[in-house]
């Protein structure tokens, strides 16, 4: 029996078991629903024009396919991220699998125009909380993994869950996720069987898959995602399935999470958070068991008492958040909000928003850039350089080898996000970023479009990882971290909604400079904003709450 006289807290309970086993099964559920999320958006790019063609639409009709989805995503983003602060991240997680899994399905079966556009604007009301995963993986990590826990996934070894040893981690999290993307694309692709994308196309690129992604690599990624798809990609045989069994087996990985759902535990750092050591205890004896680990001696005990009476200041000289005890009346969704917009944090958020538009909107730009400065149906004489000889194929060929451009990016993110910051890890990506987009201000040939981009593309992902799944989950405490993402996420959505007017509309125009120009511009912003942001998040334990006060402004 634990001594009563002797306790620790939740950070010093995470550090001692060690960063092995359990993590590992919490990133394979967390990976499951970065998948979803991925295919999802994935086949907008896809599905819109095969229900064109086969229900006639017009060209506004075939974009609000799209549309909805993003703007179910906003709505989402927000009342997953309130749903995960007031009843816990696993009720947040169950209710994102269900409606994503439900109005997938339905989806896949709509009878006509109407109803495919309700059911879409559904499946992105859930899929809006995805970020929910990376919060509820977050809590469960060490502070002293946290660095590149959430960039790298941990190897063990012989001293695995003892000092030293836990840096020497060497397989990269988010490209095993972004690999597995890829990977379930050649199902989605060679499913629609449109006539562009033929056989052996299809077999070329994916003998380049496999010469590039190590084979021991495959292995790995196909243990969490190929198995799960294995019945469908028996499909891929078959001459043409269509968009309607494209939908639906891209809700395979939402299934998944509903059946593996009853097995994932609540954070036990929600857990302290409402005041509920006891459960907390007990999930951290489960992480003990799995990892082989022991609990410190003693008893657990919360940083601070949880019961909606106190309220937390922010110590000026290390920027930790700590309580101290005054009394609020503020609860539930008003004091969320009120606490984004306290004096502490209000700095915080709305550069975070900033980020999250300027990163989101960059980043799904770069994407459709791809297509269309690779696309043979230009308009624009003066493109006849880039376009005029570029087969079919070679788009397909283009926008693969820009997917693979996030690989190097995480890696190098990986390396130096714990050895210089976040900050100055975002700033040199977005740096970067902006310098290998410079050249497409002047049209150019294939090669070198197709290599800026490739450049570009790798370092603003990398940035946007950075600020998405390492430093807004950590900036924000834990009791309006799920909300504060999430709104944070939902402005970014709205980003991704607007950068097809420049990406597409203004390219297709032939204002292909114009367009490049003011994603510079947008590039350039969020690179300031980086720069500004309070606080330097690198080594600090996750805080709990903040005061909602209106002293000590932060400008």
């Amino acid at each position: 029996m634990a001594d009563p006289s002797i306790a620790y807290t939740l950070d010093e309970a995470l550090s001692t078991l060690g960063f092995g086993s359990f993590q590992g099964l919490v990133l394979a559920y967390a990976g499951l629903g970065w998948i979803a999320d991925s295919m999802e958006i994935m086949l907008l790019s896809f599905v819109g024009p095969a229900v064109k063609s086969e229900w006639g639409l017009t060209s506004s009709e075939e974009s609000l396919i799209t549309t909805v989805v993003f703007a179910g995503m906003i709505v989402g983003a927000y009342s997953w991220g309130l749903v995960s602060d007031t009843y816990g991240r696993t009720k947040s997680l169950l209710g994102v699998a269900i409606v994503s899994a439900g109005a997938g399905v339905l989806s896949a079966l709509s009878p006509n125009y109407i109803w495919l556009v309700v059911l879409r604007w559904m499946v992105g009301i859930g899929l809006g909380g995805g970020h929910v995963f990376s919060s509820w993986f977050l809590e469960f990590v060490p502070t002293a993994n946290r660095d590149s826990s959430l960039l790298v996934f941990a190897k063990e070894s012989g001293e695995s869950h003892q000092g030293r040893a836990q840096s020497n981690r060497t397989h990269w999290l988010l490209i095993m996720k972004d690999i597995c993307v890829i990977h379930l694309s050649f199902l989605h692709i060679r499913t629609l069987s449109w006539g562009k994308f033929c056989s052996s196309d299809f077999a070329s690129i994916r003998s380049l898959y496999s010469s590039i992604i190590p084979s021991s690599q495959r292995m790995k990624l196909r243990k969490l995602g190929s198995k799960i798809f294995t019945a469908a990609k028996l499909q891929i045989i078959m001459p043409s399935l269509g968009w309607r069994w494209l939908l639906g087996l891209s809700t395979l990985p939402c299934f998944a999470l509903l059946l593996f759902y009853v097995l994932i535990p609540e954070t036990p750092r929600y857990l302290c958070n409402k005041g509920r050591t006891s459960e907390a205890q007990a999930v951290l004896e489960k992480v003990a068991t799995l990892n082989g680990t022991k609990l410190p001696p003693g008893i657990l005990v919360s940083d601070h008492l949880t019961d909606g009476n106190e309220e937390f200041a922010l110590l000026e000289d290390t920027h930790l958040l700590t309580s101290s005890k005054k009394k609020t009346k503020e609860s539930g969704t008003s004091s969320s909000l009120l606490v984004l917009f306290s004096p502490k944090l209000i700095r915080t958020t709305f550069l975070l928003w900033i980020v999250y538009f300027g990163n989101t909107f960059s980043y799904y730009g770069i994407i459709l850039l791809t297509s269309e400065l690779s696309s043979e149906q230009s308009t624009c004489s003066s493109r006849a350089v880039l376009s005029g000889n570029t087969q079919d194929s070679s788009l397909y060929i283009n926008v693969f080898i820009t997917s693979m451009a996030e690989f190097p990016g995480l890696v190098l993110a990986a390396i130096i996000v714990d050895k210089v910051g976040r900050k100055f890890s975002m700033a040199i990506m977005l740096l970067l970023g902006f310098v290998l987009l410079l050249p497409l201000v002047s049209q150019q040939g294939e090669i070198l479009t197709t290599a800026s981009l490739f450049g570009a593309r790798m370092f603003i992902s990398a940035s946007f990882t950075i600020i998405a799944c390492i430093y807004a989950p950590e900036v924000y405490p834990t009791s309006i971290r799920s909300t504060g993402v999430g709104i944070a996420t939902a402005i970014g959505r709205i980003g991704g909604m607007i950068c097809p007017l420049v990406a597409i509309a203004l390219v297709s125009n032939c204002h292909q400079t114009a367009a490049i120009i003011l994603f510079e511009v947008i590039v350039v912003v969020v690179g300031l904003c980086v720069m500004i942001f309070p606080f330097e998040t690198m080594g600090r334990e996750l805080s709990d709450s903040v005061p909602l006060s209106n002293s000590n402004v932060i400008i």
